[in-house]
């Protein structure tokens, strides 16, 4: 719920209240490793370069990838589309 808010928010120029609701949904996955806690960290990424905190998103698109590593055993897994969003991300960023 809060990664769809936050990237309503986020298109709605809403920047920071977006950077409240992606901090939130990473919170609440309290260390269960997901797909869409992998997504969240992404959108988080993206986020924190449109703010210009590119430190902060290449931090967390290496949190990310991390993760997406603890994934990839389980068979049911959408790792690779999420991959390929964190390739094209980190591409973006470090141009």
């Amino acid at each position: 719920m809060s990664t769809t808010l936050g990237n309503r928010l986020s298109e709605l120029g809403r920047r920071e209240e977006a950077l409240d609701a992606f901090l939130s949904a990473v919170h609440s996955y309290d260390g269960h490793a997901t797909p869409d806690h992998a997504t969240t960290l992404n959108n988080l990424a993206v986020l924190y370069a449109t703010l210009g905190r590119r430190d902060d998103a290449l931090r967390t698109l290496d949190e990310s990838t991390t993760l997406q590593s603890t994934l990839e055993a389980d068979p049911m897994n959408t790792l690779p589309r999420i991959r390929a969003q964190s390739d094209r991300i980190r591409t973006w960023l470090t141009g």
